[in-house]
Formats: C-alpha cells, structure tokens, sequence
C-alpha cells in the first residue's frame, strides 16, 4: 500500500548526484578518500564506499 502511494524507504543518501560525480574525479586525480570527506564534511568511509 506504501509502495503504491509513492512512499520512498530507507535513508537518505549523505552525497547528491553532483558530489559524487566530483568526489570519483577526485580520486581519479589522486585526492585521498581523507581529504574528500573533510572537504564535503562526512566520514572517509562513505567516500570509500564510492570506489
């Protein structure tokens, strides 16, 4: 029923599209997962799940 209504589950993604667009050419450059997610203000480990 909650499917039908269009109701989304789960949460929210920390990146939009555009930042993990630009966090991938990022790493393609040599930027450390570190520096990215100081930068973007979240944790190293969300950045190194984008690999």
């Amino acid at each position: 029923m909650a499917i039908a209504n269009g109701t989304k589950f789960g949460r929210k993604p920390k990146l939009t599209d555009h930042q993990r667009q630009l966090t991938r050419h990022r790493m393609a450059d040599g930027d450390t997962c570190r520096a990215i997610a100081r930068d973007l203000g979240v944790a190293h480990t969300t950045i190194s799940r984008l690999r």
